[in-house]
């Protein structure tokens, strides 16, 4: 198995891309879903509004799991440079593995 090298800057402009790529991403989806519309029956109505929330929560969940590779990718960059950091311990973990390039 090769290595591969990751600078900390790089993983801190990942954290940003990463950041940045889902910041609007709730706003955009949350505001296409129809709210309010009358369907002309109870059934389809209730049918929409169960698939609505279906996609809010799994828009929540794409953000939780966004911001936790955001904090995980800067905890990483400064374990590169030796900072002492506030992130999750268990990150020593996969930054090593990462670091090492054994993390597939």
């Amino acid at each position: 198995m090769s290595g591969f090298e990751v600078s900390p800057e790089d993983l801190r402009n990942s954290s940003k891309k990463v950041d940045e790529s889902v910041s609007d991403l709730p706003r955009d989806i949350l505001r296409g879903l129809d709210r309010g519309v009358d369907y002309g029956s109870d059934d389809v109505a209730k049918a929409v509004d169960d698939f609505n929330a279906g996609i809010e929560a799994a828009v929540k969940v794409l953000r939780g799991t966004a911001g936790q590779a955001v904090m995980a990718l800067r905890g990483i960059a400064d374990e590169y440079e030796g900072h002492d950091t506030n992130h999750s311990k268990d990150l020593a973990t996969t930054s090593g593995m990462i670091g090492k390039g054994n993390l597939e």
